[in-house]
């Protein structure tokens, strides 16, 4: 899983939580990898930190940890989840072992999140009440303070609304005092799994990136991986103002784009989608066909050449 990135590893997540074949897997990157891994509540049974952290030097190490991990767990198939791993794997394994998602990985698919009734369940949402998850690429980085605050205002403006929030989030502590300070008029339920295995249990997804999205810079972690897997679903997706978001959704912005970014703004997006079921449906169809028709970032080639490179050195 080289320079998987965050749609990758949400991809991941979700074979491993729905796949009955017994599996293992292998992280190529740093400590920090590792934390974005533990985040979508991957554990690695082995990881391999480049030299420098530079991927094309990856190729050596991972010839042989691959040949030791054979001889102790004999694979039947390896399965990448990044446009760069399948290059580098197809210079050291394409002998020994075949290799699946020859194309580059199409994300949205891989993250089809669970059915809509166990996602609702692990919620703990009633059917007549209105979802609306707080979601970004990497688990646990939206603001639930500022959240919390959101759905209170569409709760006392007497919407029948719930806010779901990954409680990995750092800020999902200071939003249960902020609750806690309102006797809980309304709530935010914390959930244990990942967002991108949840999508399906919403009604609205709140797209918060905060400051770890920067530009819309091609290939990479920042893919708005959980807006395509929410759009594939026919969910309406209210964000935050960014480049990304004005590359993705730029027909639709009026609509799902917050152009100063402030919850306040968000709420005024998401009331009349929590008020009225066939406008978020219609909106949803709309996202839908918007993004079946977009690009998904691809790796750079350079990124191939280099690895061609150094393997053949």
């Amino acid at each position: 899983m080289p320079g998987a990135g965050w749609d990758a590893l949400a991809a991941a997540a979700r074979c491993a939580a729905t796949e009955t074949a017994e599996q293992r897997l292998l992280l190529i990157g740093d400590h920090a990898a590792a934390a974005d891994a533990a985040a979508f509540g991957l554990q690695p049974e082995y990881r391999l930190c480049p030299p420098l952290n530079r991927l094309p030097a990856a190729v050596g190490p991972l010839d042989r940890l691959m040949k030791s991990v054979q001889r102790s767990w004999p694979a039947d198939v390896v399965h990448v989840w990044s446009d760069s791993a399948r290059v580098l794997c197809r210079e050291t394994l394409a002998y020994s072992l075949p290799i699946t998602q020859e194309d580059p990985a199409p994300y949205a698919p891989a993250l089809a999140p669970l059915d809509r009734a166990k996602a609702r369940a692990a919620m703990g949402v009633a059917p007549h009440e209105t979802a609306v998850l707080l979601a970004a690429d990497r688990p646990g980085v939206g603001d639930a303070r500022r959240f919390a605050g959101m759905v209170g205002v569409l709760a006392l403006a007497e919407y029948t609304v719930v806010g779901v929030a990954s409680r990995s989030s750092d800020s999902f502590r200071r939003a249960a005092r902020f609750l806690r300070g309102f006797n809980r008029v309304w709530d935010v339920v914390p959930l244990a799994t990942p967002p991108h295995l949840a999508v399906s249990g919403a009604d609205i997804v709140v797209y918060d990136q905060g400051d770890s999205l920067v530009g819309d810079a091609g290939p990479g972690p920042r893919t708005g991986g959980v807006v395509h897997a929410a759009a594939a679903l026919g969910i309406p997706v209210i964000t935050t103002d960014s480049p990304l978001a004005r590359r993705l959704l730029r027909p639709l912005a009026a609509e799902l784009v917050a152009p100063d970014g402030t919850m306040p703004e968000i709420a005024r997006l998401t009331a009349p989608l929590c008020a009225d079921a066939a406008r978020r449906a219609a909106l949803g169809a709309r996202l839908r066909d918007l993004l079946a028709h977009s690009d998904r970032p691809r790796m750079d080639d350079r990124w191939s050449a280099a690895l061609r490179q150094e393997a053949a050195a």
